[in-house]
Order: C-alpha cells, then sequence, then structure tokens
C-alpha cells in the first residue's frame, strides 16, 4: 500500500496509475472504467470530507487481482474522520450510492482511526457479460 498525498492532483495521478494497472487484468473496458469511477468517488471523498482545515491529509490505496478467486479487490484507507452523510443530500452527496451501484461489493468500515473502503469486482459475474446488476453496500462504524 502506497501513502498519498490527499489532493485533487494526486487523486488524478492515482487514477491513471489505476486505469494502467486495471488494462492488464481480465476486466472488459466497461468494467474497469466502473472500478476507475468508483475509486476516483472514494479517493475524491477522501479529499473533501474526510479531514479537518489544517489536518494533514494521506490515504492509501491498494489494489489486487485474485485471480483464484476472480475477483479483482480495491481498498482505500484514511485516517481523517467520518461525517454522516445528510438525510436529504440535495444534488450531491450521492456518493456511497454511486461506490454499490459501480461495484459488486462495497464495505465502508468507519472507527476513530478513519475510514476504510473495501470495493471489489467479480470477474464471472453478469457485468462481464454486458449485464448490469446491483452491488451492494455495507456500512460499519
Amino acid at each position: 500500500m502506497t501513502v498519498h498525498s490527499a489532493d485533487a492532483r494526486e487523486i488524478a495521478t492515482v487514477r491513471r496509475e489505476l486505469v494502467e494497472w486495471l488494462a492488464g487484468t481480465p476486466l472488459s473496458d466497461e468494467r474497469a472504467s466502473d472500478v476507475a469511477l468508483a475509486c476516483y468517488e472514494a479517493m475524491a471523498n477522501v479529499v473533501e470530507h474526510a479531514y479537518a482545515s489544517g489536518m494533514a491529509r494521506s490515504f492509501e490505496l491498494s489494489a489486487a487481482h485474485h485471480r483464484l478467486a476472480g475477483r479483482i479487490a480495491v481498498t482505500i484507507t484514511d485516517h481523517g474522520t467520518w461525517r454522516t452523510p445528510d438525510s436529504d443530500p440535495g444534488f450531491r452527496g450521492h456518493g456511497m450510492t454511486l461506490l454499490a451501484a459501480l461495484s459488486d461489493h462495497a464495505d465502508v468500515l468507519t472507527d476513530k482511526n478513519g475510514t476504510v473502503v473495501h470495493l471489489s469486482w467479480e470477474l464471472r459475474s453478469p457485468h462481464n457479460a454486458g449485464a448490469r446488476c446491483t452491488g451492494s453496500l455495507h456500512s460499519v462504524r
């Protein structure tokens, strides 16, 4: 896991690196785009929401292709403070819904040490056959 600065320029660089890595996996272009967008959304949430002004801002991202399990897994970790989403997010505030829609499985774990987002995509899922299915999202605090 590499530590990155939680700023807009850095997450753009990390997204490009992730897209390059995904090109070497068996995911379709559409599924790789889902992975890149979901991970970018999770990283953007770190930049925008995880840290109070003046705090050191960082996050870690790890990605793995689990060949035997037939899965791509990505974990994004920050050491900031969780903010409960608004009950009425209005135009914004749909990041958690987006994570669930783009992935096959999404877990968001929060505690006093920060937030960990676990995302995964099954390689043998209906997504790879061109069909869409709903991902799952689990939040634990």
